[in-house]
């Protein structure tokens, strides 16, 4: 079988730094490989991929930055390909191929959830056919607002080589994510300051282009001891504190379709804390891989007694639910079904 992933035009394959479609994708690259399937990535310039897997390079992220400009750019740049293979993963945020062409036999991620998307008058184009959902909760949304059904398929996944378990904890807490109010890096601070527990704090403004005003306030914030921040830092250093963690702290500000960031920490036998939105309650198993919160006060009587879970079932929780190689498998019966015509 041959596939053709479709990356985004905003970071290069893997990310530099932040980037978690783009990190996911490397991961569905190597396993697929891995599984004997012949794949091909369409990713930006500088895109690093196995030896045993085709890139085509699409934008360059020196010249062209942002969504719209780069993801137009993209598309031309594999549009003459799209015939070419047996089924198309498209992990891109516009979704140009599927959506000019109906006819593709491709399979559409969707990234957002629709109810929050509709509330704040966002738009994001979505093909009218084989829509993937990543929870159950933003299958439902998908439903309500779009009218047609998306499928919910599981699709976060961590390899456990790269984010190993430790039993290894500390007192610290850990933050990690883009630095804007959604993701909840201030709360975070102030649930720490309120208690008095020390936290680390990981995280990146996102596109280039986005304003600093936010990841300002949350460094004037850090103190450099009790609060310590570490901002964009490298992925070595990211697990190495998920690791070490105490708890990574999610005090998300909006409904998530999931989450990355708290995949990646289970996986590292580091439980998460989390409000009750979005689908955090099919991500974190609660009272097992960590607590989800009704509200802040819940949230901070949750840091209190989280160390009453056993870091090294949290891990094991993991390996059953986002290990690597068990998703990515999952995905090839559905990749048949496609390259058949499978439409829903």
């Amino acid at each position: 079988m041959k596939v053709l992933l479709i990356s985004t035009a905003v970071f290069p394959v893997p990310p530099v730094r932040y980037g978690g479609i783009e990190g996911l994708l490397l991961d569905y690259a190597e396993e697929l490989a891995n599984l004997g399937v012949s794949v091909i990535v369409a990713a930006p310039k500088g895109s690093m991929l196995p030896k045993n897997v085709e890139l085509i390079e699409t934008v360059d992220l020196a010249v062209h930055r942002g969504f719209t400009e780069p993801e137009t750019i993209a598309y031309y740049n594999y549009a003459y390909r799209l015939k070419d293979f047996d089924v198309i993963h498209d992990f891109s945020h516009s979704h140009y191929a599927p959506i000019r062409d109906p006819s593709l036999k491709c399979i559409n991620m969707c990234w957002f959830d629709p109810l929050w998307a509709m509330t704040e008058g966002k738009t994001f184009p979505m093909p009218n056919y084989n829509i993937i959902a990543l929870s159950q909760d933003q299958a439902t949304n998908y439903l309500a607002v779009y009218k047609r059904r998306a499928m919910h398929q599981p699709t976060i996944c961590v390899n456990p080589e790269k984010y190993k378990y430790s039993p290894d904890k500390s007192e610290r807490f850990l933050f990690v994510g883009k630095m804007s109010w959604h993701k909840g890096a201030l709360e975070a601070i102030k649930f720490c300051k309120e208690l008095g527990v020390p936290l680390d704090v990981v995280g990146a403004k996102g596109l280039p282009n986005e304003p600093d005003t936010y990841q300002n306030h949350v460094i004037h914030n850090c103190n450099g001891k009790q609060i310590v921040w570490y901002g964009n830092c490298s992925d070595k250093v990211k697990i190495e504190l998920m690791q070490h963690a105490k708890a990574l702290l999610y005090p998300m500000q909006y409904p998530e379709a999931h989450s990355m960031k708290a995949a990646e920490a289970i996986m590292c036998g580091c439980p998460v804390i989390t409000l009750d939105k979005g689908a955090m309650r099919e991500v974190v198993d609660n009272g097992v891989t960590g607590y989800v919160a009704k509200d802040d006060q819940e949230f901070k009587e949750a840091m209190k007694k989280i160390s009453e879970l056993d870091p090294r079932l949290v891990h094991e929780k993991a390996l059953e639910r986002y290990g690597r190689s068990k998703v990515v498998k999952q995905w090839l019966p559905l990749y048949e079904a496609v390259s058949k015509g499978a439409r829903w």
